[in-house]
């Protein structure tokens, strides 16, 4: 280090540090190995084992930083204080702005959920340095078209990315799925639920039924035992309830399970119909050690796939595999397609140097992979869980009973509630399946819109129906009962529209974003967007109506998919109301379904249906009073259900229940 001093009046000798300090100094250089230079009044140390070198400043001459210093020591602790969050809070931002921004934020759908991750763990994601071509003993990496994918996903050599790398492994995961896992996986087929050995009981009946009067409410209790007729001690099965009226079937409703966490359930059903007897069925639909599975083989990297088909002009064409996670099996390197769905997209990157992401044309639906890293018990449980619903119920004959005596509860049109009222997913039943096979509210009251009244209802409307098949289908029961004309003849899944000029009336349908699995068949790639996109869309003035679903082509999927576009199009739905009173919102929840999917039904389905009805109603919770929940879970619970689409009185009776709180 070499130091000149310049302007020196004079320098005095510490007597006990043995270093020099200076006063009136215009001037001090001190250039460092590094070639930097500072400049101030400073200490210089000559001797060894003497005190580091500090300032001694100049108060006849006090430079800009005493000055400053001397600012900061006379502010306020309050202000201080105010300072520090600020600084804090704009460094904060501008480290996720740039950890997002590095590489176009692959793992931006994650963060939804992230509390205290450490900046280290987001620097790992995202400096990560893909590597664009294969080992010769990586099976994974081999396939390029499409044969090869679905040969190979079905083999029990596949080997999975997990939903997230190993170093973040558990940070993302919901509180409920933490419950699951922390029981070991089932090795032991008869400790599961035995319907057979498992009983229940209602207060006030005896061994066949029981009696009661209309409105009465029934309390009971549920007792799930295993197959060597011991009590089981955890819960967490996924018990249903309902009742079928003996006669004719048609008058149906469900009751309220509550799950005590100690292997019993409190039961509640409400007697409705005078005069009938109706048949009490309870079911374990899904044991804890099948959720259990799903949770475990959805973290470990198990879904339905797409393949994604890359060709350019000149003729070099590649698959690989799609997803709306970014753990894409066989391709290291991934092309994000964020930007073009408008909500979170990846594909495996091609392996032939002559194509690039841009080259990304068409998507073919994958098979539904077997089950994945699971025991012998598991795989055994997950082949029998496809089938009616009728299925899992206990062996019973309990009956019910009831009088003429007593009535329901006097509601008021449903126009004249609140909205609020359709989001209450505690208090069961809400409604019920009449004997003429409609649907009847316990909330509200409904409408049966006769032909001209149903037309006055929608008149100077347009009406957007967004979502998947099961919305195209409420679509096509508006275009009949309005006799619109169709002026975009789109089939599933394009876009559609039509309209009835004489009562102006437009009803549009677009499906939701990807992923989307459309039918055994190459489909070109669809560019209307996401769901939040459509409805920021939606003009500001004039009667605008929405509906939206958002289900089935979720379900594959970690529910950190599910949320990441619900609370988004919530989002979109909280501005287009704020921006236009003259819109309304009805959302369409989920359905039982049982059945499809065969081959591996943990994948998809109606497996995970109840925490997704959790993350609907958290999304909603600011504007709950200005959108109608159309409960799908109550209606085919009820129905017996078991097909991805239900019967058409569903989607229907969906239809009216909306157009019922927007007329009187």
């Amino acid at each position: 280090m070499t130091v000149s001093l310049n302007g020196l009046k004079r320098c005095h000798h510490a007597q006990r540090s043995q270093s020099v300090y200076c006063e009136g100094v215009r001037r001090i250089k001190i250039r460092t190995a590094d070639s930097k230079i500072l400049t101030d009044c400073i200490v210089l140390t000559f001797e060894r084992n003497t005190p580091p070198m500090r300032r001694i400043p100049d108060h006849r001459n006090p430079g800009r930083e005493d000055i400053i210093l001397k600012k900061i020591r006379m502010m306020p602790a309050s202000l201080k204080l105010k300072i520090l969050v600020f600084v804090l809070i704009l460094s904060t931002c501008f480290c996720v702005y740039y950890l997002q921004w590095e590489m176009n934020s692959p793992y931006q759908v994650f963060l939804n959920g992230i509390k205290l991750i450490p900046i280290p763990l987001f620097q790992r994601i995202f400096k990560h340095k893909c590597k664009d071509s294969c080992d010769n003993g990586d099976i994974m990496c081999q396939p390029t078209n499409f044969s090869q994918w679905r040969v190979l996903l079905a083999s029990p050599d596949v080997r999975l990315k997990p939903f997230l790398p190993k170093y973040v492994h558990g940070k993302y995961m919901f509180p409920w799925e933490n419950d699951y896992l922390r029981f070991p996986p089932l090795m032991d087929s008869k400790s599961l639920p035995d319907l057979a050995l498992s009983t229940f009981t209602m207060a006030g009946g005896n061994g066949s039924g029981i009696a009661c009067d209309v409105g009465q409410r029934l309390t009971g209790r549920l007792d799930v035992r295993d197959g060597y007729g011991r009590k089981r001690h955890d819960g967490m099965d996924e018990v249903r309830m309902w009742m079928v009226d003996s006669a004719h079937n048609k008058q149906r409703a469900v009751g309220q399970v509550t799950d005590f966490r100690n292997g019993s359930y409190g039961l509640e059903i409400r007697c409705l119909w005078p005069g009938s007897v109706v048949k009490l069925l309870v079911a374990v639909s899904y044991p804890r050690e099948f959720l259990r599975s799903v949770i475990q083989q959805v973290n470990s990297g198990l879904t339905r796939f797409s393949a994604g088909l890359f060709k350019s002009k000149k003729g070099a064409q590649e698959v690989t595999v799609c997803s709306p996670s970014p753990n894409i099996p066989g391709r290291d390197c991934i092309c994000n397609f964020t930007t073009f769905n408008r909500r979170e997209y990846f594909c495996g990157r091609p392996l032939d140097k002559r194509l690039n992401c841009s080259d990304w044309t068409a998507t073919y639906p994958l098979p539904v992979p077997p089950p994945y890293l699971v025991t012998a018990a598991e795989r055994e449980l997950i082949h029998q869980m496809p089938g009616p619903a009728t299925s899992r119920t206990l062996k019973s004959t309990f009956v019910i009973r009831t009088s003429s005596a007593g009535h329901l509860p006097q509601v008021h049109k449903c126009s004249d509630q609140s909205r609020n009222i359709t989001w209450d997913m505690t208090t069961r039943p809400q409604g019920f399946w009449n004997s003429q096979g409609l649907w009847k509210s316990l909330r509200c009251q409904t409408s049966s819109f006769p032909k001209h009244f149903f037309m006055e209802c929608l008149r100077d409307s347009q009406i957007y129906v967004i979502g998947d098949s099961n919305a195209n289908r409420m679509y096509f029961y508006l275009v009949g009962r309005t006799f619109s004309k169709g002026t975009l003849n789109g089939q599933w899944p394009g876009a559609a529209e039509s309209e009835n000029k004489a009562w102006n009336i437009s009803i549009k349908f677009w499906p939701h974003d990807y992923p989307l699995f459309m039918g055994q068949r190459w489909q070109p790639l669809l560019r209307y967007g996401s769901v939040e996109q459509i409805i920021d869309a939606v003009p500001s003035a004039g009667r605008q109506l929405i509906i939206l679903h958002y289900f089935l082509h979720l379900a594959p999927f970690h529910l950190s998919v599910a949320r990441s576009r619900v609370e988004a199009a919530a989002k979109a739905i909280s501005r287009l109301l704020k921006r236009n009173p003259m819109a309304h919102v009805a959302f369409r929840g989920p359905h039982v379904t049982s059945r499809e999917w065969d081959i591996n039904h943990s994948i998809g389905g109606d497996t995970l249906g109840k925490q997704y009805l959790n993350i609907i109603s958290s999304a909603f919770e600011e504007i709950k009073d200005r959108v109608v929940f159309l409960d799908g879970w109550e209606m085919t619970t009820a129905l017996e259900n078991s097909e991805f689409h239900p019967d058409n009185r569903v989607p229907y009776e969906m239809v009216l229940t909306f157009l019922s709180f927007l007329c009187t």
